[in-house]
């Protein structure tokens, strides 16, 4: 990606632009890649690769520049139901999917990027089968590492698509045989096909890596919790989605980009 940067710039001519060097430097994550190249305009959204501080080997990841002011790095992404989401605990782990299209990033990656002192936010962006979008945005976001099983903690909620994640805040992460839900008896994942941070099945406020119903035949309103939903929105009712998409960023990216 970094080399069609250097093409775009050669191609421009624009003498305004800033210098960039041949070669750039693995960062932490998109939003040092957006900060590196601040000032360029134009700076693509796509794959990228980025090194988190704890990690031996770098990763590739997509790079949301533009949503929001940019430098997000994209954790989740669904959209058309090519990738099944129904997976065990390694594939959840280490990720899965296509970076360019649907994809899972890995639960390792999330807990080295937002476990350590630097404070992560969230965006959550949303669409049903009618065109309507809707958003949330958490002002903390953070995931235990493997031994806590990757515990959720997230808070701050600001948005209009409700705050329907407050619910699996203080969970574990669960997939098909590795059960770490609250529910006495059953296993969320298994009864809600995916993968999530669930507490009580019947009580998620949000599962947006479940089962992928197309319109012809998506649960509409369905008690079982069955489907890619966010519960608050849409009235109150679990209309299975079309389109989910989760990123993070270092909470004072803002801050750092107007200095």
């Amino acid at each position: 990606m970094y080399s069609k940067v250097i093409e775009y710039l050669r191609s421009t001519g624009d003498e305004c632009q800033p210098a960039v060097p041949d070669v750039m430097p693995l960062l932490t994550d998109c939003s040092k890649i957006f900060r590196y190249l601040e000032g360029v305009n134009g700076i693509p959204s796509g794959p990228w690769r980025i090194k988190p501080d704890n990690m031996k080997a770098s990763v590739e990841v997509y790079c949301e520049m533009t949503a929001d002011h940019g430098g997000w790095t994209v954790i989740q992404n669904r959209f058309d139901g090519s990738i099944n989401f129904y997976r065990r605990i390694w594939d959840y782990r280490y990720g899965f999917g296509d970076i360019a299209g649907e994809h899972w990033l890995g639960l390792q990656v999330l807990h080295e990027l937002t476990g350590g002192d630097t404070n992560y936010e969230l965006r959550v962006e949303l669409e049903d089968w009618g065109g309507n979008t809707a958003w949330a945005k958490y002002s903390e976001f953070k995931i235990a590492g493997e031994r806590d099983d990757y515990k959720l903690t997230v808070c701050g909620y600001q948005g209009n698509a409700s705050d329907s994640f407050v619910y699996n805040s203080d969970c574990k992460f669960s997939t098909r045989q590795h059960d770490k839900d609250s529910s006495h008896g059953s296993n969320c994942a298994e009864e809600q096909g995916g993968g999530w941070w669930y507490c009580h099945c019947n009580r998620s406020g949000s599962n947006l890596n479940g089962p992928y119903f197309r319109p012809e035949h998506y649960r509409h309103e369905t008690r079982t919790g069955l489907g890619v939903y966010w519960k608050g929105w849409k009235k109150h009712s679990r209309h299975s989605l079309k389109a989910t998409r989760m990123m993070i960023r270092p909470s004072d990216f803002l801050d750092q980009i107007t200095k």
